[in-house]
């Protein structure tokens, strides 16, 4: 989140006054410097960024990408988010791939323009719908992103749980 974002906090979660004020001033006039062996880097003044281990860190990143929601309800499509992990789903009708597709690309839009990127070697396809279903979907109908391909999987993992595809928890008791 850059200070200049932090407006955001305001027109987004009615952050204003002293708690404003407060989150301002503490991404403001942040430095840092690179030291490998005796050698230090010059500083350089940061312009974005929370400071690392911090407690506002993952606060901030939610409040940065609330606009997220919005944008993939105006799609129609569905969202899950747990930290920086993003899916996206909607019911499979005969549109279901082209707004995928376009809610995709919204998105690649807002990240880019919002100083992130989606990694298309992260991203994966899951269709969980019947058989016979399955064969009435195109084998063109590959979702894109940044011009690549996304694999098309048998499964997905939602919150480390895995989903096959026929929607099926495979791993309901998993011991940590």
């Amino acid at each position: 989140m850059s200070t200049d974002n932090t407006q955001q906090l305001d027109e987004e979660f009615g952050v204003t006054g002293t708690c404003h004020q407060w989150i301002h001033g503490y991404l403001t006039g942040r430095s840092f410097t690179v030291r490998v062996g005796q050698s230090t880097s010059s500083t350089i003044l940061m312009t974005t960024g929370v400071p690392q281990v911090s407690v506002l860190g993952p606060i901030l990143y939610m409040a940065y990408v609330g606009p997220v929601s919005r944008l993939t309800a105006n799609h129609e499509v569905q969202r899950h988010q747990y930290a920086d992990d993003n899916q996206i789903f909607n019911s499979m009708t005969a549109d279901a791939i082209d707004s995928l597709q376009a809610c995709v690309n919204s998105l690649q839009h807002w990240f880019w323009a919002n100083g992130l990127l989606l990694n298309p070697n992260i991203c994966s396809t899951a269709y969980f719908v019947t058989e016979r279903r399955l064969q009435n979907i195109a084998p063109s109908s590959m979702i894109t992103v940044t011009g690549s391909n996304v694999d098309i999987m048998g499964s997905l993992h939602i919150l480390e749980s895995p989903w096959t595809a026929d929607f099926h928890w495979s791993n309901m008791s998993t011991t940590r």
